[in-house]
């Protein structure tokens, strides 16, 4: 048998080694070096995200038992725990479980920054075991205690106890349902009050996972120190105050056009944060950002949290100009004005940093009179601005003896996204939709029937005259190639609520067919159809059966996710698909407002 070697107990030796109890920052300054894949790459500076300190020291304290980080995109979120877990592997060990969305996103960051980060520890290089089979990607067994970095998903969540966890933007879908059995693992070392759980992520919607973490602890808004008198007032995007004159991140007022319009150019141009209480002025530049972060501070806002759980805030008034978050707001404030409140919801819970809370439920009709009757266009009249005309059918299975049929519904497009409905009714043939089609002149590709049922005759009737078969559907994006840009040979990957163009054959023609998400058409719908948003009008003698039809739907939430669905089995809601279809034909051809943001093809934000 050969002679032990002192390597062979360099796991062993390190585990005697007396915790350091330096804060962990101050352990990560000497301890760790940023590889080139991290923002600022070298030795580890805290100072450079003050903000970061007192998560770490919520961390390394004794008495808490969770800790939660509501942060903006690329602040460093996944950095604290890329810090925190060698700092704990080498001085506070105990099983440890690193939680993302996806195994992939969690292998992804273990290779890309985790391991090269880790490895440039001498301390933790030492801890290592030695067998090549206790060391995986994502898993790593010491003997007395392992570190699993996975996936949310059940089976990651059955097991041996675990008394620390970290979870990674648990305001995702998936966590609404599994944060729970994940938060069970640390049972164990609860009833010793020695677990801790530290949660990361942005902002989600209202009362979901993440904002009921974060509103069980003390909510400690990071403030800015206000030059005039020396005292902190919360960092906040910004609002009105009484007398009705803007706060916070704000512009010229000539900046807004008389039409509603903006110029971009001159907001930024005129862009300043104002101080709610003291007037106080910042403008837009590094000094202001550096500012912020050295002067700032901690602010509870909830006095009535238990020492055990501390939650912290921040937004992304300090890692971005005011020119790029001006940029995405007037983006999205230009995109409601189209009834499509999606980029409101991203610059509220990634900017802002707050919940976004759902202000309808219920399908609410605009009541004021358009003007004009069914019987004006008739004839197949043109309105003001016409751009475009469109026929939009749901096929019907027919139930109870009622036979197969359509309910169809023609509508008139301007080029600034405002319509007219032009007729709404049943139809029982193909050769009756096909008349209706020719009476209103509306062209062949601008005709849409639903495919969910009968996809085969639907397929044939599309060949026939040259219509386009829809499926709505549940995913909410479809993956598009773009061309690349200037001085670029790669395509750009980005995701839209509308698929590609696909291609089958019918009776030997070829038939164009796509998929649309239906949330997301159904909410920017609803919308319109309330009047927020530009016109969407119907007749004053609408059919009262479409009036009916349009509130056949409301928006419910169901495992933290928001989704519509019919208020009852048997109320139909055949008008309010006929509509869906019209909105995605409107937002393919540009006349709606597209998403705010093409969202590029990455597997997590990781700082």
């Amino acid at each position: 048998m050969a002679e032990p070697r002192l390597s062979d107990f360099a796991g062993w030796r390190a585990g005697w080694n007396k915790p350091d109890r330096r804060p962990i920052y101050a352990w990560a300054a000497d301890e760790l070096t940023l590889p080139a894949s991290y923002r600022i790459p070298g030795k580890f500076d805290v100072t450079v995200r003050r903000p970061l300190m007192a998560v770490f020291d919520a961390i390394q304290d004794t008495m808490v038992r969770r800790v939660h980080f509501r942060k903006p995109p690329r602040f460093g979120g996944s950095m604290i725990n890329d810090i925190a877990i060698p700092w704990i592997i080498c001085n506070d060990p105990g099983p440890l479980m690193w939680n993302w969305q996806k195994d992939e996103a969690a292998s992804e960051h273990m290779k890309e920054k985790a391991w090269p980060l880790w490895k440039s520890s001498p301390q933790f290089r030492a801890m290592l075991p030695q067998g090549r089979h206790d060391i995986t990607t994502t898993e790593i067994y010491f003997g007395p205690f392992f570190l699993k970095v996975q996936g949310a998903n059940p089976n990651n969540f059955q097991g041996k106890g675990i008394r620390w966890q970290f979870n990674e933007e648990i305001w995702l879908p998936v966590w609404q349902t599994l944060y729970n059995q994940a938060v069970s693992r640390t049972r164990d070392f609860a009833e010793i009050q020695s677990e801790k759980i530290v949660n990361v992520s942005q902002a989600g919607n209202a009362n979901d996972v993440e904002d009921r973490s974060y509103r069980a602890g003390h909510q400690a808004v990071w403030c800015y120190r206000a030059p005039s008198n020396g005292k902190h007032y919360p960092l906040l995007m910004g609002g009105k105050r009484a007398d009705g004159s803007r706060w916070g991140l704000t512009w010229a007022d000539d900046a807004k056009r008389a039409d509603g319009s903006y110029s971009l150019a001159r907001a930024i141009e005129t862009a300043r944060y104002e101080a709610k209480e003291t007037g106080d002025v910042w403008l837009d530049s590094p000094a202001t950002l550096a500012e912020w972060n050295r002067g700032g501070a901690y602010v509870a806002q909830n006095d009535k949290a238990t020492r055990e759980v501390r939650s912290f805030a921040t937004n992304a008034l300090l890692n971005n100009t005011f020119a790029d978050l001006i940029t995405r707001k007037i983006a999205a404030m230009e995109q409601a004005a189209y009834g499509d409140m999606s980029g409101m919801k991203d610059v509220k819970m990634q900017d802002e940093c707050l919940p976004w809370e759902e202000t309808y439920l219920t399908v609410t009709i605009n009541g004021s009179a358009s003007g004009y009757k069914i019987a004006d266009y008739a004839n197949a009249e043109k309105i003001d601005g016409e751009k475009y005309r469109t026929l939009m059918a749901d096929r019907q299975q027919g139930i109870g003896g009622d036979s197969p049929h359509r309910w169809c519904e023609v509508r008139a497009w301007r080029g600034d996204g405002s319509s007219r409905q032009l007729y709404y009714g049943r139809e029982s043939t193909k050769e009756a939709m096909r008349d209706l089609q020719q009476r209103y002149a509306v062209p062949d590709r601008c005709v849409w029937q639903d495919a969910a049922f009968e996809k085969h005759e639907v397929f044939k009737e599309c060949a026939e005259y040259g219509w386009i078969a829809v499926f709505g559907s549940d995913q909410t994006s479809w993956l598009h190639l773009l061309p690349p840009l200037p001085g670029s040979q790669e395509a750009r990957k980005i995701r839209l609520p509308y698929s590609p163009w696909q291609r089958t054959t019918a009776a030997g023609k070829t038939v164009n067919y796509l998929h649309i998400s239906e949330d997301y058409m159904a909410d920017i719908l609803a919308n319109l159809a309330a009047g927020r948003g530009v016109k969407y009008e119907h007749p004053d003698d609408a059919l009262p059966a479409y009036l009916e039809q349009m509130r056949g739907e409301h928006k419910i939430q169901k495992a933290g996710r928001w989704t519509w669905e019919k208020i009852h089995s048997t109320r139909a809601n055949h008008a309010w698909d006929c509509a869906k279809y019209g909105v995605g034909f409107a937002l393919l051809m540009k006349l709606l407002a597209l998403p705010t943001k093409a969202q590029e093809e990455k597997p997590n934000d990781a700082a």
